[in-house]
């Protein structure tokens, strides 16, 4: 996943999420509006809002900003920003275009277009272009968050994902630990526990989704950095 040490404490909880089995015709995505927290050793450093629009039948939009805030912003300059438009679909969400700007000392942006009917990926990143074969299933770095979402809210309880990272991709398995309640800023909530593990490597993220609020994960927390992401306010319900 993206890292950069002017940008660390807040491009660290880009989560990288599970691609759904088999779909849930029940299940129904609406607009929302999430604030989260991001803290360090009782500091909050950073804030993250994501957002899901529908501008037309069986379309989205979806983005994330995230912003130093209190002290942090003495160290880190700028921000940070996501954003994937494309389908939601029977069996899942298709991306069909991906941008990331990081503003800050130390800048990146990577654009991708998804051609599924030419089974063909293209892409610029920090300006050198790029096209390779578009593998059935490849999610965006900020869609696989809605798969995940559906995924265990279908009852998914071991899940693996192919998530695209420049010319490249990532392979990511999640497995569902048991249920807790987690406190955060917005309230207490009944939450899915879910550890996520690069391939080859230990699991590093735990992160918990609340049925309550659609599913939504209203904390997140990275193991070797010691930062957690905690929800804030929430406008909308995800899943219904």
């Amino acid at each position: 996943m993206r890292t950069g040490p002017a940008f660390v404490l807040l491009t660290l909880l880009a989560i990288s999420l599970p691609r759904l089995g088999d779909a849930n015709p029940s299940l129904q995505w609406s607009p929302f509006k999430a604030l989260y927290a991001i803290g360090r050793s009782n500091l909050t450093v950073g804030e993250t809002t994501l957002t899901l629009d529908k501008p037309a039948q069986g379309h989205y939009r979806y983005s994330a900003i995230t912003r130093p805030v209190g002290i942090a912003r003495w160290f880190t300059k700028g921000h940070t920003q996501e954003e994937s438009e494309g389908r939601l679909t029977p069996t899942g969400v298709l991306p069909e275009r991906y941008l990331f700007i990081r503003n800050s000392s130390d800048p990146r942006q990577e654009r991708i277009e998804f051609d599924w009917t030419r089974s063909q990926a293209r892409g610029e990143s920090d300006g050198k272009s790029w096209q390779h074969p578009l593998q059935q299933g490849l999610q965006d770095g900020i869609a696989y968050q809605l798969e995940v979402m559906r995924a265990f809210a279908c009852g998914a309880r071991q899940l693996d994902l192919e998530v695209a990272d420049g010319h490249s991709s990532d392979h990511y398995h999640f497995e569902l630990l048991g249920k807790e309640t987690v406190k955060t800023p917005a309230g207490r909530f009944k939450a899915l526990k879910i550890i996520r593990a690069k391939e080859g490597e230990k699991p590093n993220y735990t992160f918990w989704l609340a049925p309550e609020a659609g599913y939504l994960p209203v904390r997140i927390y990275r193991h070797d950095k010691n930062v957690a992401m905690a929800l804030k306010k929430l406008k909308g319900r995800p899943l219904n």
